[in-house]
């Protein structure tokens, strides 16, 4: 057994990576069939080639590959060790996306009884959330029970699915869940980001609006629950705590920080004016994120440096940024109305009267569309 055990994780070496290397190559699709032509029984080049597939908006050919690698998985001793490869959840993901949730449920299951014991934390969500779409809510609570108080699990359902749920008790019991998350999560403020939207959906603002009271920098910032706290501050009309949220988030963003961290601190800047009384940390971050090979020809980062300039009083280099020989970006990470509201009052703090009006009325109806 031990022999049998050796040469698998031989294997697994010498072919795990070199299919992770390939699988992010522009040729990965060609290259990855090659090596399935030659090692067919290696099922890590099936599912590097079906996340290629799944990335490049192909889930036929990705499931295919799935479940070939599902099968070739099946009764080997040494993947619930090393599981580092996750067919089953990926296959239930397509499933879930096509919102065939029952069969997504068998594939996640699948993926938990893989683990034989070791607890995978995504599939046990991913098996809540298809629960709660086919209105299991005491299957999906009981999952949510086991992973909820894992750090990278807390904020789990959105706000407006839970609220949107006809059955009261499992309204109640998720709003518990919660509670209690934020009273362990000394360090996240993602629980508390959570309750504080569930509140306002259910119209109880006073509660509400005490969780937010204690919203500020725990230890760890998460930077989109920050952002959605700024949102909450602007929304019940308090700048201070706005401003502070602010403060926190530039203060506290590390130099590893994502993009999507980055972003975020610079949005939720650009929200209200006055966020910071020194605007500069914020147009540094905005240029080094454009100057980031990563994001750099996205128009979306271009749009956010125009946001940022604007902020910071410096309209006609913000007017350049947002300037209309562009089309609106595709993947901004909020409302297009957006990006007319400050092509509209920057053009006005350039006496650019007619150009202010026309942008000001697309982006009431684009807003109004929206809502």
């Amino acid at each position: 057994r031990d022999e049998v055990l050796v040469r698998m994780a031989r294997d697994y070496n010498i072919h795990r990576f070199p299919a992770q290397e390939m699988a992010g190559k522009e040729d990965a699709i060609e290259r990855l069939s090659e090596a399935i032509e030659q090692y067919p029984d290696a099922l890590e080049y099936y599912y590097y080639r079906g996340e290629t597939y799944k990335e490049r908006d192909q889930p036929e050919l990705a499931l295919a590959d799935y479940e070939q690698a599902c099968r070739l998985l099946e009764g080997n001793p040494l993947y619930p060790y090393l599981y580092g490869i996750v067919p089953y959840r990926q296959q239930g993901q397509i499933y879930r996306d096509r919102s065939d949730f029952r069969k997504a449920i068998e594939c996640f299951t699948k993926q938990i009884e893989l683990g034989r014991g070791r607890k995978d934390y995504y599939a046990y969500r991913d098996r809540a959330y298809a629960y709660f779409e086919i209105g299991d809510f005491d299957a999906c609570l009981h999952d949510l029970r086991r992973i909820f108080f894992e750090p990278q699990m807390w904020h789990l359902l959105p706000a407006e699915k839970v609220v949107s749920c006809d059955d009261a008790n499992f309204q109640e019991a998720y709003l518990q869940l919660t509670k209690e998350a934020v009273e362990k999560a000394e360090n996240n403020i993602k629980p508390l980001a959570n309750l504080y939207w569930i509140l306002m959906l259910q119209k109880k603002r006073s509660e509400a609006l005490a969780a937010l009271n204690e919203a500020s920098y725990r230890g760890q910032v998460h930077h989109f629950s920050m952002y959605t706290i700024g949102l909450a501050c602007l929304a019940g009309q308090d700048l201070r705590k706005y401003r502070q949220v602010c403060r926190e988030m530039v203060e506290h963003l590390e130099e590893t920080a994502t993009v999507d961290d980055r972003y975020f601190t610079i949005w939720t800047a650009c929200l209200a004016d006055d966020a910071l009384e020194d605007f500069s940390p914020v147009l540094t971050i905005a240029q080094d994120l454009c100057d980031d090979p990563e994001v750099s020809k996205s128009e979306a980062f271009k749009v956010l440096m125009g946001q940022a300039l604007f902020r910071a009083k410096s309209y006609d280099e913000a007017w350049e940024k947002l300037s209309s020989d562009f089309k609106t970006p595709t993947d901004l990470k909020y409302s297009k109305a957006y990006v007319h509201y400050f092509r509209a009052m920057t053009a006005h703090h350039l006496g650019k009267v007619d150009e202010s009006r026309a942008e000001l009325e697309l982006a009431n109806e684009m807003g109004q569309r929206e809502l």
